[in-house]
């Protein structure tokens, strides 16, 4: 239960689904881990003095606008993002005592999806990036770092950590192919459906991270 846990300083919430299809497929299942367990969790962390950083997404945003500066209107048009929306809501209500972190996709020293392109390259498969999807990467490193000096600092309000351009996932099966002086005919590009909600991917996932810069002196790897 929520008064079995242990009594902290401060609390990263980074429990939630995050795959869009299943939130959508399961909507109140997704809402119990996404929203209300969020909020029980933080809502509990503020009764004893925690500070709560609260892990969330560009998501929130409707993939319209390059760069989505903190201070713009939620504007989500899937499950997850109106989940992550809604929570947010609520947890800024809850003041200084609460930091949102809002990151774009995080990718680590060898991410899965692209470790499969090399694979299938390397045993001469076609491989298949989406042709309408984009990505502003963000280092696991530079997040983990990010999220120790927020917990240092506790600092309330909205934060926003993403790569400093979108890149088309066909502009980085290019770069792999270049990186494996491998022919371009090797990509096939295909376009992703619009999934179960028949909304399209957002068009820019990128972040407006100028807070964390001006703050923490932190810049974002190119």
């Amino acid at each position: 239960s929520i008064n079995s846990l242990p009594k902290v300083d401060v609390c990263v919430l980074c429990a939630a689904l995050t795959n869009i299809e299943a939130c959508a497929e399961n909507p109140a299942y997704s809402h119990q881990i996404n929203v209300e367990g969020a909020l029980a969790v933080a809502q509990h962390m503020t009764k004893i003095g925690a500070h709560t950083i609260f892990l969330s997404t560009n998501q929130i945003f409707d993939g319209s606008t390059v760069c989505q500066k903190a201070t713009d209107s939620r504007s989500p048009i899937t499950g997850y993002g109106r989940q992550k929306a809604e929570a947010e809501k609520q947890l800024v209500a809850m003041g200084h005592a609460v930091s949102i972190l809002r990151l774009s996709k995080v990718l680590e020293a060898e991410p899965p999806l692209f470790i499969s392109w090399r694979d299938d390259l390397n045993l001469d498969r076609i491989i298949r990036p989406y042709s309408n999807m984009t990505l502003a990467p963000i280092d696991l490193e530079f997040v983990v770092n990010l999220i120790d000096q927020l917990l240092h600092v506790r600092a309330g309000g909205i934060f926003q950590a993403s790569g400093d351009e979108d890149v088309a996932y066909i502009e980085a099966a290019a770069y792999l192919l270049k990186f494996m002086t491998l022919d371009a005919n090797k990509s096939c590009p295909q376009s992703k459906p619009s999934g179960i909600e028949n909304s399209a991917p957002p068009k820019y996932t990128s972040l407006d991270s100028s807070r964390i810069r001006k703050e923490f002196g932190l810049i974002i790897p190119s």
